[in-house]
């Protein structure tokens, strides 16, 4: 049976993401930036609980969540100046280094597509504003010379103990996480390949008496994974991307 909907919770919801506002260097993100997530903490002086919304900056990698957003506005001009909606562009194409270098894209583009009537001349004096901050974010946190990247390899961590390249359940190999150059030695990966939990699996349940267990389950995900590698073989297209490599 078809639960009623409740419009009052997504309201709520929808009402709670747009409160919080973050600042970033002195400039303050637009309206309607979703939060990346939140936290709920106990605010003693109010003896309650409050939430705190979390715009990238506890994220590995300070991810923020505007980054997205740098994508929808430029497809859509690529889609309107050049195809005349006859063809699909593939986003993969569009390399991740040019979405940084023309991170300032998106307002240029919306202000060549807006005209300067009605709400249209109020957009474009945001834009213009949001253009300035734009181009300080950009050219400050994304811009990479060769000073800023002596600086990001002159990084503190800690020790030799604690690198991530060298730890062996990291998920960057090829048979785990599909072949990538960008997956070398102290590289990040988001670790979502699933095999690579089964190491996790097999160290959880390697203990006196449980080999049988740890046999017949691992047996069962190697099953499941060789299926899904046939699947993806059978779909990919010849030269392309594929999103496994095994050997």
């Amino acid at each position: 049976m078809k639960q009623p909907a409740e419009p009052e919770l997504v309201k709520n919801y929808l009402l709670k993401t747009l409160q919080p506002e973050k600042r970033i260097d002195n400039f303050t993100l637009g309206e309607g930036v979703m939060p990346t997530s939140f936290k709920v903490l106990y605010d003693s002086h109010r003896q309650k609980d409050i939430l705190v919304a979390d715009f990238g900056g506890s994220a590995i990698g300070r991810v923020a969540p505007v980054d997205s957003g740098f994508w929808w506005i430029i497809l859509l001009r690529s889609y309107t100046k050049y195809t005349h909606g006859c063809s699909m562009i593939d986003r993969r194409m569009v390399s991740l280094y040019f979405k940084f270098s023309t991170g300032l894209a998106p307002a240029l583009c919306a202000r060549q597509m807006l005209k300067p009537e009605r709400d249209g001349k109020e957009l474009i004096e945001r834009i213009d504003k949001r253009i300035t901050a734009l181009s300080y974010h950009i050219q400050k946190d994304y811009w990479l010379n060769f000073t800023q990247l002596n600086n990001i390899y002159r990084y503190k961590n800690g020790g030799e103990r604690w690198e991530v390249g060298e730890m062996p359940l990291k998920i960057t190999y090829p048979v785990l996480a599909g072949f990538d150059l960008k997956n070398t030695r102290r590289s990040y990966h988001n670790g979502g390949s699933w095999p690579g939990f089964q190491f996790k699996k097999a160290l959880a349940i390697s203990f006196p008496g449980m080999a049988n267990i740890e046999i017949s389950s691992l047996c069962g995900s190697v099953k499941g994974l060789s299926h899904k590698l046939n699947f993806f073989s059978s779909i990919a297209p010849s030269g392309g991307d594929f999103p496994f490599s095994y050997v």
